[in-house]
């Protein structure tokens, strides 16, 4: 069977339901996810963006899917303080030391995006959630 790759957009950290798409793409025998790529959302200013990634990461880790590839929109991750972590929920469920030990690509997200979607010719599904 073909599988169709996809890329996955997301703000994760609000909300389930990214966690839960995420899941299911990478459970999915009909998907193959290529990688994952987390934005930003402007109007909350107490998220860290690059700790998106960072949970990204470690969700697709004890998902056992390691290899696929996890971009910030801007690059290279940093840690946020306590105070900051406080009040972003899907934080609160791993530590700062979890956090720390995990790490995603240097490159930004949307070149990433741009070089993964020129070199498919159309053969990749792009998915934001």
């Amino acid at each position: 069977m073909h599988k169709k790759k996809v890329l996955i957009v997301t703000d994760i950290g609000y909300d389930f339901d990214d966690a839960m798409a995420i899941s299911f793409a990478v459970n999915s025998p009909e998907l193959e996810l290529c990688g994952v790529v987390t934005v930003h959302d402007p109007n909350k200013e107490y998220c860290v963006r690059h700790e998106k990634a960072l949970v990204a990461r470690r969700l697709l880790s004890d998902l056992g899917a390691e290899n696929i590839p996890v971009y910030s929109e801007e690059g290279q991750a940093r840690i946020a303080s306590d105070e900051t972590r406080k009040a972003y929920s899907a934080i609160e469920i791993y530590t700062s030391k979890q956090l720390e030990a995990l790490s995603i690509e240097t490159q930004g997200g949307i070149d990433f995006l741009v070089e993964r979607m020129i070199e498919s010719q159309g053969n990749i599904a792009l998915s934001s959630i």
